[in-house]
């Protein structure tokens, strides 16, 4: 998956416009971050990837980029 569709997924998720997230956006300034955001994005990544999210992960991802590293290039391009 491309960067920019992954982005994309976010904005409609978080119902924000697409050029407002980057992967420099940290996760808990984009308006309606939550709780239940890390639930989304755990189930997200497990549906399209296949890859296990804890909230323990959450811990240390803090931006949209260390989000792309967590699940890895060869799922995020």
């Amino acid at each position: 998956m491309k960067k920019q569709e992954f982005l994309s997924i976010l904005a409609v998720e978080f119902n924000v416009s697409n050029d407002s997230l980057s992967e420099t956006s940290v996760l808990e300034e984009i308006p309606g971050w939550d709780s239940m955001s890390i639930l989304v994005i755990m189930s997200m990544v497990d549906e399209r990837f296949g890859l296990i999210l804890t909230a323990n992960d959450f811990v240390e991802i803090k931006t949209i980029g260390e989000l792309f590293t967590k699940i890895g290039p060869e799922h995020i391009k």
